[in-house]
């Protein structure tokens, strides 16, 4: 079942890794989901391709040959500050070198370890998808309150309405009324 089935313009995902088998798969699992996909086999190919395409997602392996995946999400940060990115890695950490770690304090907004699971990677793309979206949300909201605020005034003109009908159709009093 499509994570986005009712979503007219399918989310794009770039998918950036050098293993042709890793891409493959991932470009089938997302397809199936209805997202459109777009492949890059190693950070060069896929900041160029991150020009092309302007993909909603980027899905980017951290070590790969040309250049890695820290150094792609650098560029595409540096070009692109708003674009949401997830780092994936079959590898944590060399050493005392923890990649994903440093992946997301560079500008990832999510992280996968390979192998990874199908759950784990929808809630990755849902994470990040939906945490750039809060335009549609403040529209909503602002929408709402201004649609409480009418229902608002819309009670005190009635009830405005209301007390100026009583005193149209209350008879005439006399003057010596009014003054004591």
């Amino acid at each position: 079942m499509p994570f986005y089935s009712n979503t007219p313009n399918l989310p794009t995902i770039l998918v950036i890794d050098d293993n042709p088998s890793v891409r493959e798969c991932l470009q089938i699992v997302l397809e199936s989901h209805g997202f459109q996909v777009v492949l890059a086999n190693n950070g060069r190919q896929g900041v160029a391709a991150f020009r092309d395409a302007a993909p909603d997602v980027v899905l980017t392996d951290i070590l790969m040959p040309e250049q890695d995946g820290i150094e792609t999400i650098r560029a595409i940060r540096g070009e692109f500050p708003d674009a949401k990115i997830i780092a994936m890695s079959g590898k944590s950490a060399v050493g005392e070198t923890d990649y994903l770690t440093i992946a997301r304090k560079l500008g990832a907004d999510a992280t996968l370890l390979k192998p990874f699971e199908g759950k784990d990677l929808e809630g990755a793309l849902r994470s990040v998808l939906s945490s750039h979206s809060d335009v549609p949300a403040d529209i909503a909201n602002g929408a709402a309150s201004l649609h409480r605020t009418l229902d608002g005034i819309e009670d005190r003109l009635n009830k405005l309405e209301a007390v100026l009908r009583a005193r149209t159709s209350e008879p005439a009093r006399s003057p010596f009324e009014l003054v004591a």
